[in-house]
Formats: C-alpha cells, structure tokens, sequence
C-alpha cells in the first residue's frame, strides 16, 4: 500500500490510502477473519499441543484426542467465562476442529505460562540439587580444615614436636611449625573463620614464611644465585649499588613483600625480587673422541 500516489516522502494521503483498502477488501476480509472460524487443526495435533491445560499427560489414540479437545476447550471457557457459546467460538469436524482467532489467542497465551511454571518448578528442583550438593562439599571441607587446626593448636599447646617424612629423593618435606595468630591482623583471622564457619575463638594456624624462593614452576632453595637484570641502588647508600649482569647470592626471604635478601661485597640487603633473574640451568655438552665419536 503506497501512502501518496505521487511517490514523495514522508508524505501521507489518507484519501490515497483508503482507496487503496476499498480496493484490496481489507476491511471484509478483516471482519470475516474475525467473526468466521479461520483456524483450524486436527484433532490430535490440537491436543498434544494445548495438553499443558489437562491435569494429566496424553492420547493415544483419535477417540481420546477428541475428547482431550473437547476437555480442553471446556476448561478454557470455564477458566476465562466466554459470553458466547461453543458453536460461536469453535466448531469440531470430521477429523479437525475450527475456531476462532480469540480462541487461538487464548490458548496460546494459557500455553504459554504454563510452560513457563513447569520451566520454573524444574530449574527450582535442579538449582536445590546443585546447591545441595555443593554445600554438603563445603561443610565437608570446612569440618575437616577446622579439625586439623584444632589438632595443631593442641599439639602446640601440648609442647608436641612435629616430625617429618623420611629422606631420600622423592621424599617429602617436614610441615612448616604454624605461627600464632598474635603476629597477623586479628580482625582479618576472625573474619576469615566467620565465613569458613570456623570458630572464632579457636582460629586456624597461619604457616611462617616459607624457607625456598619459587620461579618459573621451579623450586629454589636457599642460598642460590641470581644475575641483576637491571641497574639498581638500595635506599640512599652509594656502596649499594648493583650493576645489571652482576652475579649476587641470595640467601633467604625477606619481611617485605616481594623483596629477597641478597648478600654482596660484605653487605647484607633486600632487593626486589623483579630486579633479578635466575641463572640459567648449565647445558650438558657430550665430549667427542678424536675419531669424531661420542662417548656417550
């Protein structure tokens, strides 16, 4: 439909327009579409897809789909009090049932929410399950942490010393003895046990300093060696002063974080830990005969 018929823009000729629905019947066919029974479907196809409306899951076979259909119907005019009877709103053939667009737009739209309350009721019971489950793993963990640092704490108060694992290569390293929790922040230890469900009075021990530096995945223990990769003067002292590719031993972890304390020239000092690289691992190289063979 044009709106002018000089073909302008934005312009609108309501004269133009209204002729042009005269011409086509729209009204016409607007009200047959409206006061007829335009849609229709087959008894089964109508059930199975208006069945969300029966208290009960469906059909088997054509004698139940009709009376499915006619169940269906009957709950909806009871449910949304039609004026107009059956006769007026649908009609049931041979095999198909015809019914108006109201009808179509009321069936829809009780279809509609009632997928939408059964898509709710399943994500409720599924998000239950889920939480369920991972509180149980939560309580688990929290219980078993909490009963280990009430063991700690006792053989600490006991004066109980902790033993470590045998030697040998594959060996692994005595626990790290807790520290009290006097020397941290007492606020931020009660916070963390109120929300692990630990108790407060009875906070959980917090591990020393590790005695090993660790870089690239690689474990290093101390003392080791490491090259400055920069130029770097420690505090105000002119004598502490590292130049970049010095070669500097590093003997322990230092109070500041991410700080290393490094020994040099007779000095003690803590440098930044970004200032230095670690020395590359040694390349084997195999020692060839004169003959030009290997004696590996």
């Amino acid at each position: 439909i044009r709106s002018n018929s000089s073909e302008e823009r934005d312009c609108f000729d309501a004269a133009c327009v209204a002729k042009q629905l005269r011409s086509m019947k729209v009204l016409e066919t607007t009200q047959l579409f409206v006061s007829g029974l335009p849609h229709f479907a087959a008894f089964g196809d109508f059930a199975i897809r208006y069945a969300c409306l029966l208290p009960r899951k469906m059909i088997s076979s054509p004698e139940v789909a009709l009376s499915d259909c006619h169940k269906i119907l009957q709950r909806l005019q009871d449910e949304c009090r039609l004026s107009s009877g059956p006769h007026v709103n649908w009609a049931f053939g041979t095999d198909s049932i015809f019914f108006r667009e109201n009808i179509r737009q009321l069936l829809e739209e009780h279809r509609f929410s009632s997928r939408n309350r059964a898509a709710t009721l399943i994500q409720s019971h599924v998000r239950r399950r889920l939480a369920q489950s991972k509180y149980r793993v939560i309580k688990q963990v929290n219980l078993d942490h909490g009963r280990s640092s009430r063991q700690s704490l006792e053989r600490l108060a006991n004066g109980e010393a902790m033993m470590g694992y045998g030697g040998g290569m594959d060996a692994m390293p005595p626990p790290i003895p807790p520290v009290p929790p006097s020397h941290y922040e007492m606020e931020l230890v009660k916070r963390t046990c109120h929300i692990h469900g630990l108790d407060v009075d009875v906070p959980p021990p917090i591990p020393a300093t590790r005695p090993y530096a660790v870089k690239g995945g690689v474990r290093l223990n101390f003392p080791h060696h490491r090259i400055m990769k920069q130029n770097y003067q420690s505090g105000s002292d002119r004598n502490a002063v590292f130049m970049k590719g010095e070669r500097i031993t590093v003997v322990g972890p230092s109070s500041r974080r991410g700080y290393l304390i490094v020994e040099h020239r007779g000095m003690t000092v803590n440098l930044p830990g970004s200032a230095m690289e670690v020395l590359p691992p040694p390349i084997a190289t195999e020692s060839r005969g004169y003959d030009g063979t290997s004696d590996l």
